[in-house]
């Protein structure tokens, strides 16, 4: 019987990544995550949709950023010198 949910430990072994990275991850959205209780569990298929996705990156990337994963967009502060009324 294969398994439909990983551990957080088992997820991060498959996926090579760091714990902190996983919930980073989770976080930014790049992965789903469930939450039972105290305990927290990666779906197969977003393992799965996440490998997929990574692999139709292009391997080159600028310095700086990891490879696979796109770049946050920045957001831009703007001061206004102009009241409005």
């Amino acid at each position: 019987m294969t398994p439909t949910i990983y551990t957080i430990p088992e997820a991060c072994q498959m996926l090579r990544v760091s714990r902190d990275t996983l919930y980073r991850m989770w976080k930014a959205g790049t992965i789903g995550c469930v939450k039972i209780g105290r305990h927290t569990y990666v779906p197969v298929s977003e393992i799965e949709r996440l490998t997929t996705t990574l692999s139709t990156y292009p391997q080159q990337s600028p310095v700086g950023e990891p490879v696979g994963i796109p770049a946050k967009t920045k957001i831009q502060k703007v001061k206004l010198t102009q009241v409005i009324t």
